[in-house]
This record gives structure tokens, sequence and C-alpha cells, in this order.
């Protein structure tokens, strides 16, 4: 029996009253001048003959929320990047239950357009006029609550 196994660790520690400008735990990079098929910058996969109770791909703790006076930017997932992302399962956003493609467990915001955006079936927007809208496949309709 084993309690905990780690295949992977990586630890940086900072002195109290010393510095660092940048840490970064892991940097992995791919460099190419060729072609490449499919670029994965992390391959996650689990063979499974056994039981387990739990799993988790990605598991970020309650304490890598980083709470001090000076900390401007502090999220626990973070991409820069422009490119769309995908998930096949359901999202849950405050719940660890979706029940659909995106469930929200709290108020979701639509941040007011200034101007009509472009539309397809089944969008909507939020204008600044306060009404939501609902694009029908021909052109955006206000919605009507009742």
């Amino acid at each position: 029996t084993i309690t905990d196994a780690e295949g992977f660790g990586t630890y940086l520690y900072n002195d109290t009253g010393k510095s660092i400008s940048s840490i970064i735990l892991a940097h992995l990079a791919a460099q190419n001048a060729g072609t490449i098929s499919k670029n994965y910058g992390i391959y996650l996969e689990y063979f499974n003959t056994g039981t387990v109770t739990d799993s988790y791909a990605i598991y970020i703790r309650d304490n890598f929320n980083i709470v001090s006076a000076g900390v401007n930017d502090n999220f626990a997932i973070y991409s820069a990047s422009n490119a769309d992302s995908y998930f096949e399962g359901n999202v849950g956003v405050g719940t660890n239950d979706p029940q659909q493609k995106v469930h929200i467990n709290g108020i979701m915001r639509l941040e007011p357009q200034t101007t009509v955006p472009t539309g397809a079936k089944g969008d909507l927007y939020a204008g600044d006029d306060g009404n939501l809208y609902f694009h029908d496949g021909t052109s955006w309709r206000q919605v009507q609550l009742n």
C-alpha cells in the first residue's frame, strides 16, 4: 500500500525578506521551423485497470489564491492566447455537478454593447439600453419578459 505518490515535483522557496522578480515552476517550449501535424503543450493520459475514487486531470488547490497587498492580477487559470478553447464535457461555474454544456450557479454578466454585434441564430447580447436581445437566425429580437 502506498499512501501518497508524486511522479514529478518542483518546489521553489523564497526566504522571508528576500525577493524574486519572477517564478516559473515549469516552462515547456517547442520550437519548429518545419512541419508538425499536432502540437500538444501538455498531454495528460491515465491508464486505468483499478479503482479510482476521485480523478482530477488538473487540480489547483484553494490555497493557490494569493491574497496580499500589492497583488494586481490573481488568476487560477489565465490564457493570453486568442485561440479558442474546447471542452468536450459539461462545464460548471460555481458547481461541481454541471447538468448542461454550461451550468452557472450564480449571476452571469453580459457586458452591455454600444453597437449591435454581428449575430447568428441562438446568440444573445445585452444592449447598452438595458435590454436583452436574441438572434433568431435573421435578425436581433428584443427579449420580452412578462
